[in-house]
């Protein structure tokens, strides 16, 4: 009973502290945004899902089915970023050394965060479950309320891939090497490579084990219904994303999946699956109990307090002489004193082949052909700093000094400008490459696009981090603007000039814009922390 009254608040404390979140409320609005585009107009010239360039008649299956489809896509990614801090911030708080000061077990005290995290991303599949309800009466196609073809997806193909994330979250926190932005990484890549790639059916025994993410029990359906009603027997091409088109599509209309108790079963697997990831959590994790013994390094004993001497030890008599005799105090600001100690607190803590990396970066980008640069190596350039820009705007909140920093003289005129400065140095230094290549090409519009480029990406970092109040928020949007999109070539992502064409089509003068707009939010976001 005592461990169940344990799990309980550690469940509770931890639900509640997300829902007060910023991050909880932009991923529901980014949850129902991305419910409203998948279900586009009826005669909308764009299309989300397709079957040889037809879409579904807009009833409770095909509402129900798509808005999955955009809620699993959205969740996977966002939503695992949204729950990889519940063990962190223990560390943070230093609950954790009083949570292992109690009964309560590892597995139980992870199985916890397990649950918190899926009931945080339940809730949000909730949401969009009442949205794909609005969005079938608001397209007015058909509407006829089915609630089972409804509710059926969300249960059997949502849930399985919340549990699954609401687990890895819980692994990689629990993994030294995946606690911090490496496992935010490390899991896009998988996320990239698995649960959007991988959408194969596997049988293992009696077990037909779906993908993750289970889009294709849809796809597998609705290719079925298109043959029969279309009468195709020739190959059938399905599409999914946000694809332009020069007419309306044309409809068929499908009944929904038949949830046999196999494809029930492959679903339902996931969350046992989930289930041993937070066991092997369990063995894994060290604990809070050595998380405060480690000595410091001893290249910072110098900042260490001497110990207390004798009584008069250390001390020299003033031979009588009053405070009036003591020589005033002059303040001198000086902003490249306090940029060099921006630059030094970013960079601090990298090692040796951190700058061989970035070095090997700026030589190939000067080297290798500029179309190779521009579509490949020119954004992972970018990218191999993200860890550093991704500290601006939350530094103060992670170590506590945010009382030092926020009462010191003039810290949004000052502090603000450094920061930034020092965020824009880097991203010139770390692609000064791609940026002499695109001077050496007399690509001018290039260079200029890339000089955005850099002045953007760390207005993006103070912005979010300031108010997101966590460094995963823009880990996460860079990495998909650059493999989504700008190595996709897809233009309106194009913030640093790698389609020949961006210039031409005003995009540099579009991301100058919303890198004006991204400060001033920035500014706004802090003077409110300072008001608080």
């Amino acid at each position: 009973m005592t461990s169940f009254r344990s799990l309980y608040h550690i469940v509770r404390a931890d639900f509640y502290e997300r829902a007060r979140s910023y991050g909880f409320l932009v991923t529901i609005v980014l949850t129902i945004l991305a419910a409203y585009f998948f279900v586009p107009f009826t005669d909308a010239k764009y299309g989300v899902v397709m079957i040889n360039e037809h879409r579904g008649v807009y009833n409770s299956a095909w509402i129900g089915a798509t808005v999955v489809m955009s809620t699993v896509t959205i969740l996977s990614l966002i939503g695992f970023a949204l729950v990889k801090n519940a063990i962190d911030r223990d560390r943070m708080t230093r609950v954790g050394q009083i949570i292992a000061t109690t009964p309560i077990s590892k597995f139980g005290y992870l199985f916890g965060k397990f649950v918190s995290n899926f009931i945080v991303l339940a809730i949000i599949v909730l949401i969009a479950f009442l949205v794909s309800i609005a969005m079938q009466l608001i397209r007015n196609e058909d509407t006829t309320i089915q609630l089972l073809d409804l509710l059926l997806p969300f249960v059997l193909v949502a849930l399985p891939v919340m549990a699954l994330v609401a687990a890895l979250a819980v692994l990689f926190e629990s993994t030294r090497f995946l606690s911090g932005g490496a496992g935010i990484i490390v899991y896009f890549f998988l996320w990239s490579q698995v649960f959007l790639n991988y959408g194969v059916t596997v049988q293992l025994g009696n077990l037909a084990l779906s993908s993750p993410m289970g889009l294709e029990v849809f796809y597998d359906s609705m290719i079925d219904t298109f043959r029969e009603q279309k009468n195709v027997t020739g190959p059938v091409e399905r599409a999914d994303g946000i694809i332009e088109l020069d007419r309306p599509l044309e409809t068929f209309v499908w009944g929904g999946v038949d949830w046999t108790s196999e494809i029930v079963a492959g679903r339902l697997a996931w969350v046992v699956i989930a289930l041993a990831v937070v066991l092997l959590a369990a063995l894994v994790f060290r604990g809070f109990d050595k998380v405060m013994t480690r000595e410091s390094f001893d290249l910072f004993s110098i900042f260490r307090r001497k110990k207390k001497g004798g009584k008069d030890e250390g001390w020299e008599s003033s031979g009588g002489l009053s405070a009036k005799a003591l020589s005033g105090i002059s303040l001198q600001f000086s902003f490249l004193n306090l940029l060099r100690y921006e630059l030094w607190l970013m960079l601090k803590g990298q090692k040796w082949w951190w700058y061989l990396v970035a070095i090997v970066f700026i030589a190939g980008d000067l080297l290798l052909p500029l179309d190779m640069v521009r579509s490949m190596l020119g954004p992972l350039t970018w990218v191999w700093p993200i860890l550093i820009w991704s500290s601006m705007g939350v530094r103060e909140l992670r170590f506590n000094t945010r009382d030092i920093v926020f009462s010191s003289m003039h810290p949004l005129e000052r502090q603000i400008p450094a920061t930034w400065c020092a965020g824009f140095i880097i991203a010139l230094l770390t692609g000064i490459g791609f940026g002499l290549k695109l001077l050496l090409e007399g690509d001018l519009g290039g260079l200029f696009a890339w000089f955005v480029g850099a002045m953007f990406i760390p207005s993006l970092a103070l912005a979010l981090g300031i108010w997101t109040r966590t460094n995963k928020t823009f880990e996460v949007v860079l990495l998909v603007i650059m493999f989504v999109g700008v190595m996709n070539q897809l233009q309106v992502f194009d913030f640093m000039g790698s389609m020949a064409s961006s210039p031409e089509k005003g995009m540099p003068f579009i991301y100058l814009i919303i890198t004006v707009v991204l400060l001033a939010a920035a500014i706004i976001g802090r003077r409110n922390q300072l008001q608080r």
